[in-house]
């Protein structure tokens, strides 16, 4: 017995966009895992003496709170410009989904 099994590429479509709605389990077709970001550890809050009994002992302090402003400033940077391309790669594999699903309903 032959029996034709006609494929329907909108069938195909349909079902692989509800499962990708629907959180079922995938693969992945990145090479590697998505890279986390690269920008380093929090840094510690300095600790405030309880007492200063220098200017000098001031004048450390704030050069210690000066540099954890300034790692806290590169720190936000640099997780708002990971946070920035991972959504761009994100509507760029949108955009690619789309298209190979457009590709195949024509």
């Amino acid at each position: 017995m032959n029996m034709h099994v006609r494929r329907n590429p909108r069938l195909l479509a349909v079902i692989t966009l509800f499962a990708l709605s629907t959180g079922a389990a995938a693969g992945s077709n990145l090479p590697e895992s998505y890279p986390g970001p690269a920008c380093g550890e929090r840094p510690a809050v300095p600790e405030r003496p309880e007492k200063f009994e220098t200017g000098e002992a001031i004048a450390e302090y704030n050069a210690k709170v000066e540099s954890y402003n300034a790692s806290i400033e590169r720190l936000v940077a640099c997780v708002r410009e990971y946070a920035t391309n991972a959504a761009a790669d994100i509507e760029d594999i949108r955009k690619r989904s789309r298209e190979a699903i457009d590709r195949l309903n024509q």
